[in-house]
């Protein structure tokens, strides 16, 4: 079971394209975490970006309006949605 706080924020210096989401795991936890967006959010995918908004990794496609990733324990994860 996770606790995860999630707060989805746009940011003035960002294409009005893509959004930034960060979730905290809070409860100890760590395993793979399904983040479902709204249906009127088109974005194709979502990549890993660090505290600064810079590029962490590889991007994950957004299928379904859906996409996983693995939670690390008490860790924060970003992501930067692009349309």
């Amino acid at each position: 079971m996770f606790c995860v706080l999630c707060v989805l924020c746009g940011q003035s210096r960002q294409p009005r394209d893509q959004l930034l989401l960060r979730v905290w795991e809070q409860a100890g936890n760590p395993g793979l975490l399904t983040v479902t967006l709204p249906a009127d959010f088109a974005a194709t995918r979502a990549m890993p970006v660090n505290l600064r908004g810079e590029p962490a990794g590889d991007a994950v496609r957004i299928r379904n309006h859906a996409f996983t990733f693995k939670l690390a324990a008490f860790a924060p994860a970003s992501f930067r949605l692009e349309r």
